[in-house]
């Protein structure tokens, strides 16, 4: 049967799961007998746009269709212009029995018409959600995933916010999103809002969305409609057929078949052995882009606290988000190992223990899973989309919740602190399916759709036709190859009659042109000669292909280990970049802080000019203190002696106001004999003298003026206790010497040191026996 097998990629120039799957299935096919074509695009700026080149390779064709020109709008991208027409012509050259396509992005719907055209029957396996979402991934642009199949509007706010993306420049590769921390907080808020339906904040107008929407619903009717032009379509899980029939796909043309693997030298991989206390290999394999979600393993390597190694292989064209996980990684202490080929996959597993799918997109059947459960290695994946339709939780595998590096982290945990659980879930894992085995299967659906397409042609031919239209069928579903080779064989065959040779067998043609007569021989020669010529010319062309070829396969092979020089070079380029600028910002850090350290240092020198006047002049107050201190010894002798003079002018005011007391008790007495001498003698007389003596002319007057008399003494003597606690008072206060020396110059200095003088004064007894 001659196979064409379609896809958007394939090695060396692309190595993810799909396109080494495609390699895979037409390495089998061939394998088994069957003619295989892969009809598949690249960039090479060296060839003409839309140009075909096919090689050979493990006994199965490669036809690569030269895409130099990017889509220019969603309409292009949708349906790439020429390249319809140019798989037409490579049909046409190729006539395959079958069309098998694994995608149809990067070349457009348009193929599929092409094929139904012809009359050829078309299969298609559905890899992720392109069918029913044009991002064919259900993410959104800021990587929340959508839970909502076949709604324009909303399929047209992606698309507006992808025109909003397009203006940061920043961003690197922002087709399949942006993550948290890459926009500028009114940037995130402005996305945001205009997925969930206002697009103003992001710049837009109601009329734009409205615009887009229109177009998005024209482009997915257009997609929808390109696939309904399928005779079979096979989904490898029930998720995914699920998805398809909620985009509008009708279920009698949707099979639930799952892939087959290529296996070989992966079961015969060491088993997982872990020991107590070992640390826990941990892989990764795969694609690098946004959507598989490595930067979430990343943080889940941060937060374990138990033992482990983490290894990532792959590689992603966003190379803005791989150089970051790649100085993440680097940070962390995991091991950057880079892309891979398939003959190394054997390898990589087996220097694990456990491999890792963290996948934040609704994923449908990932091939690493396959690859890793066929190694014997048990799979950590998150619970999304169809896996858990291929992991058994607790059984072969662990599964986390989707986006959450804590729970993520807290699975590894468990297999890094248990190694009998690490063992006991790869004894567990199943027998994969082999890619012989899926080729079987296909081969048989493939079987099934030859005789339905030929009876839908309805023809009815006489008996005596039937031979030659079945011969001519024969003929023109050949290949351009194979009737260049079977005229070369047929030329032979007459060059051997007329060397004598026996004819072959069922072959007449020589045997007929023999018997025409000399004009035949003749014609019959001159075919030989021309035979004879195109014999060399094609040897000659043999071998300059051959050449061409070998030369080929050097130059891809050059070229490829070039691609691989030139990245790394460019990883180190970015290192080299990246070391510079920390270098760069490290040294503006050493600038600042030596300019600190000058500030710091010249405020240093300022205090130890400070200190030093401060010493001087602590010296100076030093010598000053001892001055007044020696001051103040002698002022405290002096002011010793003045104690003892204001405590003898003390005792003598005490003196003199017991000696008034005793004048004013006289006093009364004689106050008391002149009343009494009144009353005896002559009251009148009496009084005549007290008021001569007292200046009062009555007895009332009298005693008030006693009364008078009394109340000034008693005044004098609290005028006198508040003196002596004064006194006292001041006396303690002007012991202190720091105190006499500051109050010497004053007025009330002066007062203190006269006190023992003034306390002095006169007796303070009058004349005997008048008192005072």
């Amino acid at each position: 049967m001659r196979i064409c097998l379609v896809t958007h990629g394939f090695p060396p120039f692309e190595r993810t799961g799909v396109e080494n799957y495609t390699a895979a299935l037409a390495r089998e096919l061939a394998a088994t007998g069957h003619a295989v074509e892969v009809f598949t695009p690249r960039r090479d700026e060296e060839l003409p746009d839309l140009a075909l080149r096919r090689d050979e390779r493990d006994g199965y064709g490669v036809t690569w269709i030269a895409t130099n020109q990017p889509a220019k709008s969603q309409e292009e991208a949708l349906d790439l212009p020429g390249v319809a027409a140019r798989f037409g012509t490579y049909l046409d050259r190729e006539r395959p029995e079958i069309v098998h396509f694994q995608h149809l992005i990067k070349l457009g719907t348009g193929l599929v018409a092409e094929a139904r055209q012809r009359g050829i029957p078309t299969v298609y396996t559905a890899h992720d959600y392109y069918p029913v979402c044009h991002r064919f991934t259900l993410v959104r642009p800021d990587m929340h995933r959508c839970e909502t199949v076949g709604d324009h509007e909303l399929c047209a706010r992606c698309d507006l916010a992808l025109s909003f993306l397009n203006l940061k420049e920043e961003l690197g590769d922002y087709q399949l999103g942006v993550l948290p921390g890459q926009l500028r907080p009114d940037d995130q808020t402005a996305l945001d809002q205009l997925l969930a339906g206002d697009p103003e904040p992001a710049g837009f107008s109601r009329e734009d969305l409205e615009a887009f929407v229109q177009r998005r619903s024209a482009l997915d009717e257009k997609r929808l409609a390109a696939y309904r032009l399928f005779d079979l379509i096979l989904s490898p899980t029930r998720f995914l057929r699920d998805r398809l029939l909620e985009g509008g796909l009708e279920r009698e043309r949707i099979e639930i078949l799952t892939y087959g693997s290529e296996t070989e030298g992966l079961a015969s991989l060491p088993p997982v052995l872990p020991t107590e206390g070992a640390p826990l290999r941990i892989g990764y394999l795969g694609g690098l882009s946004k959507h598989k979600g490595v930067h979430v393993l990343l943080d889940a390597f941060e937060l374990l606290s138990a033992p482990c190694e983490l290894s990532i292989w792959g590689d992603s064209s966003d190379h803005v988000y791989v150089s970051s996980l790649r100085q993440r990684a680097l940070d962390l202490g995991a091991h950057w190992k880079g892309p891979f080929r398939r003959s190394e996959l054997p390898s990589c597993l087996g220097s694990v223990d456990v491999v890792v799918v963290p996948s934040i997109w609704v994923e449908n059947f990932p091939f690493v899973i396959r690859e890793a459960l066929a190694a014997g290695r048990p799979v950590v994946a998150s619970d999304v989309g169809a896996i858990p339709e291929s992991i058994r939780h607790e059984v072969d595998g662990l599964l986390f919740e989707v986006g959450n590096p804590a729970a993520l982290a807290s699975a590894i945990e468990r297999l890094a602190k248990d190694p009998d659980l690490v063992r006991r879930l790869a004894s567990q894992t199943p027998s994969i399916k082999s890619i012989e085995a899926q080729a079987v299967e296909l081969v048989e659906r493939y079987q099934r759709l030859l005789p339905s397409t030929a009876e839908e042609r309805g023809e009815d031919f006489p008996a005596s036709l039937v031979a030659p239209l079945a011969r001519y069928r024969e003929l023109a579903s050949l290949p351009q190859r194979e009737l260049f080779r079977d005229v070369i064989h047929r030329l032979g065959a007459v060059r051997g009659v007329l060397e004598g040779r026996e004819t072959p067998a069922g072959d007449p043609l020589p045997a007929i042109a023999l018997a025409s007569g000399s004009k035949a021989k003749v014609l019959l020669r001159d075919l030989k000669q021309e035979r004879d010529w195109l014999r060399d010319s094609v040897e000659a062309k043999d071998k300059s292909v051959e050449a061409l070829l070998a030369r080929v396969e050097w130059r891809e092979e050059e070229l490829f280990q070039r691609r691989e020089e030139v990245e790394w070079l460019r990883q180190t380029v970015e290192d080299t970049k990246l070391g510079v600028e920390a270098l760069t910002k490290e040294n503006e850090w050493l600038k600042g802080v030596v300019e600190e350290k000058d500030r710091e240092l010249e405020v240093l020198r300022e205090e130890i000019r400070w200190l030093k006047d401060s010493l001087i002049a602590y010296e100076r107050d030093i010598v000053w203190e001892k001055e007044t201190s020696r001051v103040l010894e002698g002022a405290k002798e002096k002011l010793d002696e003045e104690n003892k003079a204001l405590r003898v002018g003390f005792q003598q005011e005490s003196a003199r106001v017991r000696a008034g007391l005793r004048a004013l008790s006289h006093l009364v007495e004689y106050a008391l004999d002149v009343q009494e001498r009144a009353s005896a003698d002559g009251e009148s007389q009496s009084l005549t003298d007290l008021g001569e003596e007292s200046g009062s002319t009555s007895l009332r007057e009298l005693a008030d003026v006693l009364q008078a008399r009394n109340e000034q003494l008693f005044r004098l003597l609290d005028e006198l206790s508040l003196r002596r606690r004064e006194m006292k008072e001041l006396m303690e206060l002007a012991r202190r010497p720091l105190t006499r020396a500051l109050l010497a110059p004053t007025r009330l200095g002066r007062r203190i040191s006269r006190w023992p003088i003034s306390t002095e004064g006169p007796d303070s007894r009058g004349r005997e026996g008048e008192p005072r």
